[in-house]
């Protein structure tokens, strides 16, 4: 999980993993990157044997917005194939 954009993910020795969300700028606010990120930080570590529970948190005032309006108006371009694959994701 090398990369991330928007989480800050760490494991510590008691097997504690812990994801923060980190887009303090729009108060957390998910985005087509935060979720994919997510998205991949679970898959990843629940597959993960030394991994025993994942605590979600956020940096900054708010621990999230909900869907950033940007996003939104990004993703009412789709056509309706694009918001298919984008749903089955």
């Amino acid at each position: 999980m090398d990369g991330l954009k928007t989480l800050a993910v760490a494991v510590d020795a008691r097997g504690i993993a812990t994801v923060a969300l980190q887009r303090g700028d729009v108060l957390n606010a998910f985005d087509e990157t935060m979720i994919a990120e997510l998205t991949d930080a679970f898959t990843t570590l629940g597959g993960r044997d030394d991994v025993r529970v994942i605590v979600l948190r956020s940096d900054g005032r708010a621990f999230c917005a909900g869907a950033d309006l940007q996003w939104m108006q990004r993703a009412s371009a789709n056509d309706a194939a694009a918001n298919l694959r984008d749903a089955e994701r």
